[in-house]
């Protein structure tokens, strides 16, 4: 009898061929159903960070007569805060809400998990108008009162924001580059439903990247936003309009 093809421990060649491409055939299916998995997971957290993030806010916000906390404050190392600060101090009973006088408090939840530089102090950025900065850390000045939106369920306040390399990965206080942020809210403007321009969605140290939006969730195609109401909502590129980032000047 001729012999029907050399056997590896029971297994004809043939036969170890067919398995090993099924393998493969399954590990392509799956790989890729795991990979969407993990970042709608990263995705999903992210957005409850900045849920406790906004809430956080709030409670900042009602300790300071009824005021939104200023995004930054201070011209010199010594003495600056920036709005994380000010809500660890809030969230962690840190007894100084100076970033110099911080520790890290490890909770993760003001760094998003999708973020393509990992660690830094954070990787949020908020509204330049709502939570501004003010250079004068001993007499800052009012922040921009509660209830002052017209709007505050379709207003942004905290976002995914591109990352600094050269701070180990944290971002801008404040998203100072996208540029309909500054312009005063006007409810007749016919541009108000226009799209933003999105920016170069990438991290780096200088304009133009510096202080934009960081589209890192879906592929590179969304960011997470933290509304002035408190709900959160994920958007694609080419879904944010310039009214949702105008407001009225203090």
């Amino acid at each position: 009898m001729k012999s029907q093809g050399r056997r590896i421990q029971g297994f004809t060649l043939i036969e170890m061929l067919v398995v090993i491409a099924i393998i493969a055939l399954l590990a392509s299916l799956i790989v890729p159903a795991v990979n969407r998995a993990l970042a709608k997971a990263q995705s999903v957290k992210c957005m409850a960070n900045l849920r406790s993030i906004g809430q956080g806010i709030m409670i900042v916000a009602q300790d300071k007569n009824q005021e939104y906390p200023l995004g930054l404050v201070g011209s010199s190392a010594a003495n600056r805060k920036n709005w994380v600060s000010q809500l660890r101090k809030e969230y962690f009973n840190m007894d100084s809400d100076v970033i110099t006088d911080q520790g890290r408090d490890n909770s993760g939840v003001f760094l998003c998990p999708s973020a393509a530089i990992k660690g830094g102090d954070h990787h949020y950025s908020c509204h330049p108008v709502v939570m501004p900065f003010r250079a004068d850390a001993d007499q800052p000045g009012r922040g921009y009162p509660l209830g002052s939106l017209p709007s505050a369920s379709s207003t942004i306040l905290v976002a995914d924001a591109a990352q600094r390399p050269v701070m180990g990965g944290s971002a801008d206080a404040q998203f100072w580059t996208v540029g309909w942020a500054y312009q005063a809210y006007n409810p007749s403007a016919s541009d108000n439903n226009s799209l933003i321009d999105p920016g170069p969605n990438m991290d780096s140290d200088s304009p133009p990247a510096r202080a934009n939006f960081r589209w890192r969730h879906d592929g590179g195609r969304s960011a997470n936003f933290l509304f002035a109401d408190g709900h959160v909502e994920s958007r694609r590129i080419g879904k944010v309009t310039r009214g949702e980032l105008r407001v009225p000047a203090l």
